[in-house]
């Protein structure tokens, strides 16, 4: 197992009870709900974003261990705010990334740069550099290049969305996809506990991690968004609850299972340097 037994099996039974949860959403979430505080979660999710896309570049430049995690990370997100934006049209165009199509055409680059440069570094033999030969003999790729300029454009772009809709008058908005935006996140959710969780099991060291990282982005974005959008009183204490019961434990697998297989990544590059 790459994560160890009981959190591979804590990972295997949150996305199994997240199944259950997601096809008991798709029929008693409500279509249209109000959407409380933007501002501030535009702030955080915005936030979160912009530090993995910049994080990620940088990482990436400086072919640091992080930069596939990271990537990973930084595509989840801006997914799912593209996601979220193209499924709330009411969102005006001070929104984080705007609204209707523009979401996803503002997010597509950092996305696909991001999906590539982890594409290409965990197939390398060692970390952040072709196989071979010492660690400064090789410069980066061109195409890695590309990847770094358009991720830290993307988190350049989403800094000023923040600012643009900090500034404006709105905080709040009207969410009539609401359905379809919370099943799409749980959905993801589901998909990463649960995939990480089998992938440790037999032992896919790098499937662990992505699916892992995947699963902890979209987990910090949903109990972040939860909290911070949700109404006071009965909205309010029913995030509060999620977040306690589902989302910290969740979070707290998937960090143990992206550090275990991280390292087991590391360690595995570095065998394969070794002489036969």
């Amino acid at each position: 197992m790459v994560a160890g037994r009981v959190v591979t099996w804590a990972l295997i039974v949150l996305g199994s009870a997240e199944v259950f949860w997601v096809l008991y959403l798709a029929f008693t979430q409500e279509r249209v709900v109000r959407i409380f505080h933007a501002r501030l979660a535009t702030l955080g999710l915005g936030g979160f974003a912009a530090v993995l896309a910049a994080g990620a570049a940088l990482a990436i430049a400086r072919r640091g261990a992080w930069a596939p995690a990271l990537s990973v990370g930084a595509a989840t997100l801006l997914a799912f705010l593209s996601a979220f934006g193209r499924l709330t049209p009411d969102l005006n165009t001070s929104g984080l990334l705007g609204a209707g199509a523009r979401p996803i055409l503002v997010a597509l680059p950092g996305i696909v740069a991001a999906c590539y440069a982890s594409v290409v570094l965990l197939r390398e033999r060692e970390p952040g550099r072709p196989a071979g030969g010492p660690a400064r003999s090789h410069p980066l790729a061109p195409a890695l290049r590309v990847a770094v300029a358009v991720l830290a454009l993307t988190a350049a772009v989403v800094v000023v969305r923040i600012v643009v809709h900090v500034l404006s008058w709105d905080s709040t908005a009207l969410s009539t996809q609401s359905r379809a935006i919370i099943v799409l996140l749980d959905t993801g959710e589901t998909i990463g506990l649960l995939g990480a969780g089998l992938a440790s099991l037999t032992g896919h060291v790098r499937a662990t991690l992505v699916l892992a990282t995947i699963a902890i982005s979209l987990l910090l974005a949903d109990a972040y968004g939860n909290v911070v959008m949700a109404a006071s009183g009965q909205a309010f204490a029913a995030a509060v609850f999620y977040l306690v019961v589902g989302e910290i434990p969740s979070i707290i697998v998937c960090g143990l299972a992206v550090l275990a297989s991280q390292r087991m990544w590391l360690e595995s590059t570095a065998a394969e340097r070794l002489p036969a």
